[in-house]
This record gives structure tokens, C-alpha cells and sequence, in this order.
């Protein structure tokens, strides 16, 4: 518990350094670990672009986000902290013209199924489709995980994952 304490309080000083008008989300479907939201998807509903979002270990549903948002889950392998890991899919996709989930970070996140990064949107023509600067970093996708994507895509990095 207190490394956990440190862990979260080394990210919150860390992301208020960064980002003076983003604000931090936490989730925790654990009752002994209470956050925010109970689901990451409530979170990304709340949250602004350029928002942080804070998983604490567990296993949650798949999300959608059409926002570019930071996620940062406690850990992708058993060990000190608990395992933060993502059953559904997980969606990056585009609103509109202007609002889309380039840009987007997860760090410290299993997925065990989809990730889907979609520029697609209604009316919109292909030079609109575009989705770009999306990093994945020590993230573990496994079990029955997916990629899917469309043209338009640039820039998607993954460092230290598996």
C-alpha cells in the first residue's frame, strides 16, 4: 500500500508539473481502493482532452475515446503492484473533423483483447480520416488481442511492450 501510495503520488506531481490545465482521473473498481469511476469508460466520458486518467490494478471493460487522453494503468505483469488489465476493446477514434484521440498516450496497460484505432467518422472524406501521434509504452497485449486500423494512420509508436 505504500508503494502504491508513492507510485500515485510521484504521477500526480509529475502530471501537475506538465499540465497546468489538464486534470487527473481515477479509476478503481476495487471497493478497498476508491476512486472517481468505477469504470474506465466513465472516466473518458468526464474527462477533457489532455486529461490524465489514473487505473489502479484490476480487470475492466473495453473503452471508447474519441479525446486525446493519457492513460496509465499500475502494472502489466503480476509483482509489486497490481495488474491493470483491459477485457474488451479498446477504442482511439475520431468524432468529427477536430476532435479525435491523436495524440492519445497508454502507459502500464494489458490489453487482453482489441485495440482498435479508427479515424473514420460520419460524413467524413478520406483526407479526414486521419489519426496520428498515439504511443503505447510497457504495455502487454496478449490472449486474443487484435489490431485494427485504418489508412490515415501516422505516428503510432509502441516502446517496451510485448
Amino acid at each position: 500500500m505504500k508503494q502504491y501510495k508513492l507510485l500515485m503520488s510521484v504521477l500526480f506531481a509529475g502530471m501537475i508539473c506538465t499540465s497546468a490545465q489538464a486534470t487527473s482521473w481515477t479509476v478503481s473498481n476495487d471497493a478497498g481502493r476508491p476512486a472517481q469511476f468505477t469504470t474506465i469508460q466513465a472516466a473518458v466520458d468526464a474527462a477533457s482532452p489532455s486529461d490524465t486518467i489514473l487505473i489502479t490494478g484490476g480487470s475492466y471493460s473495453g473503452f471508447t475515446t474519441v479525446k486525446n487522453l493519457v492513460f496509465y494503468g499500475e502494472a502489466i505483469e503480476a509483482g509489486d503492484f497490481p495488474v491493470t488489465q483491459i477485457n474488451g476493446q479498446a477504442l482511439f477514434g475520431r468524432l468529427n473533423s477536430s476532435l479525435s484521440a491523436s495524440g492519445s498516450r497508454a502507459y502500464g496497460i494489458r490489453f487482453n483483447s482489441g485495440v482498435n484505432i479508427d479515424g473514420n467518422f460520419s460524413g467524413s472524406a478520406a483526407g479526414q480520416r486521419v489519426m496520428s501521434d498515439i504511443i503505447f509504452e510497457r504495455c502487454r497485449f496478449q490472449g486474443t488481442t487484435y489490431w485494427h486500423w485504418y489508412d490515415g494512420l501516422s505516428d503510432i509508436t509502441m516502446r517496451n511492450c510485448y
